[in-house]
């Protein structure tokens, strides 16, 4: 009897290692697929982590053409933000048959002078066009003959013919600068004067070529007070 009981219990605690033994290696497998599913897992969270670091940058790096639409609209509404400036048209000296002086250079009708083109030159106007807008001008010669008291001296008469250059390249009051003449209240020569420099431009036009670009280099390398006396002369008919 105690032979059959020892091995009865010998029977029962093996079945009892071997079903440990099984336990034990379910729950490694179960620990193992449990730390691959959790690799894996992680493993995406990384990817899309990356992924979302990726967007992220780019992003960043490339700027936002509505933000920038908006900022450059709160620029220019901004109230402390003083307007940009606008270029005033050039101011026109003297005209010469079909030459007109604008900054001591001669320019002749399709040339380009800070930023205008040249399209027509009158008697006693230019006609320019910039940013598609016709603009004329009186030369600055034009309105020192009307513009100033025959009794001004050269101090006066100087400071005169920048002030009446200006309202001539102004305008009419309430327009912009280089404002076309057409319309009430825009100063025009005097018939007198239309009608020397019509007579001025016939004398320039009836010359040779070679006279007229003689009187051009003359007039280019004189001094301020030697080009008005020449231009003077010319127009009481002593100028050839």
């Amino acid at each position: 009897m105690k032979a059959l009981h020892q091995i009865v219990n010998i029977s029962a605690l093996d079945r009892v290692l071997r079903w440990g033994a099984i336990a034990l290696g379910v729950w490694l497998v179960v620990l193992v697929i449990g730390a691959g599913a959790q690799s894996l897992h992680t493993s995406g969270k990384a990817a899309a982590a990356i992924r979302e670091y990726q967007r992220l940058r780019a992003d960043a790096i490339q700027p936002d053409q509505g933000i920038d639409e908006k900022i450059r609209k709160l620029s220019q509404n901004n109230l402390f933000v003083a307007p940009p400036s606008q270029v005033p048209l050039p101011q026109t000296r003297a005209i010469l048959g079909d030459a007109v002086l604008v900054n001591d250079q001669w320019y002749r009708v399709g040339q380009e002078v800070d930023g205008c083109q040249i399209t027509q030159i009158g008697p006693d106007f230019v006609v320019v066009i910039r940013d598609g807008k016709e603009h004329r001008l009186v030369p600055f010669d034009v309105e020192v003959n009307y513009g100033q008291a025959s009794a001004s001296g050269p101090s006066s008469g100087a400071n005169g013919r920048r002030r009446d250059s200006r309202d001539v390249q102004r305008g009419p009051r309430g327009r912009g600068p280089g404002a076309e003449d057409s319309g009430p209240g825009f100063p025009q020569p005097p018939e007198e004067v239309r009608a020397r420099m019509m007579e001025m431009r016939q004398r320039v036009e009836s010359m040779t070529p070679e006279q007229r670009r003689e009187m051009f280099e003359q007039l280019r390398n004189a001094s301020p007070e030697e080009r008005e006396r020449m231009r003077e002369e010319f127009m009481r008919g002593r100028g050839q």
